[in-house]
């Protein structure tokens, strides 16, 4: 399992821009990819079928969301924040 920060296309009433963590699920030789060649600040594009599922811990139901990879694909490999010199 490894995680996506994806940064929302708005920002919110304070001018800051939110981010969503996704749980991603990734299996066999699309595994291997994903450990050998994404690393943090890696911008990349995923595509797979969400997937909702529960279980017990403590005596409650706990529900997990999270997206079963198809493909996962390294678009940059850093990604770089541009500033204006003002």
């Amino acid at each position: 399992m490894f995680q996506l920060e994806v940064d929302r296309p708005f920002v919110n009433q304070r001018g800051n821009r939110d981010t969503d963590i996704i749980n991603m699920v990734a299996w066999r030789k699309q595994a291997e990819n994903v450990a050998k060649h994404m690393k943090e600040g890696h911008m990349v594009a995923a595509e797979g079928r969400l997937q909702v599922r529960s279980f017990r811990r403590n005596g409650r139901k706990v529900l997990v969301t999270e997206v079963v990879a198809d493909s996962v694909r390294v678009l940059e490999e850093e990604t770089t924040t541009k500033t204006e010199d003002q």
